[in-house]
């Protein structure tokens, strides 16, 4: 097997040759399945699930697809969002949206646990995917700014996490 930078660049190669059309993804699949994804950094892992969204099989692309609509977009909407407000606001009541809408309360509102729940359990259908996806959510969890705060509040005892959806615990480490 190439050296670790061999691998990574041997990735961002075909990656970008696959969307171009040079590039068989059965040979991109075959390499991507036996890199340490650990070490390839978010913008690639979310290419591969790409690559995997726009080429695999009708199930590949579905799980993927669900993949990369929660990197690419839920995660970072909730930084934006929650960022903008003041970290006390993080644990007011609902706020009405749109159209029926209400706003996710972190504190006490179990819907982030329900979607990662859900969600792990048709990703884990396909186990590659699965840990793709365990090492881009892992990787946003640990990063984003939001549960980097919510974090923080906990510990400066602020924030009091919900016991079916601990932030450091059963939330990250074992969905």
């Amino acid at each position: 097997m190439p050296s670790n930078p061999d691998i990574k660049t041997r990735v961002e190669v075909m990656s970008k040759n696959l969307r171009r059309g040079f590039q068989d993804f059965k040979e991109f699949q075959q390499l991507v399945e036996v890199v340490e994804l650990k070490e390839l950094s978010l913008r690639w892992l979310i290419s591969i699930s790409d690559s995997y969204l726009t080429h695999g099989t009708e199930k590949e692309r579905a799980i993927s697809g669900i993949i990369s609509t929660f990197a690419t977009i839920g995660a970072r909407t909730l930084d934006t969002v929650t960022l903008n407000q003041p970290l006390e606001n993080l644990q007011e009541n609902h706020q009405n949206l749109y159209d029926g809408m209400i706003s996710v309360n972190l504190n006490s509102c179990d819907t982030y646990q329900n979607y990662f729940e859900r969600i792990d359990s048709v990703i884990r259908l396909e186990p590659f995917l699965y840990k793709l996806w365990r090492e881009i959510k892992g990787r946003i969890q640990r990063n984003s700014k939001v549960f980097k705060k919510l974090d923080e509040l906990h510990e400066r005892g602020i924030y009091k996490l919900p016991i079916y959806s601990q932030w450091k615990g059963k939330h990250y480490e074992q969905l």
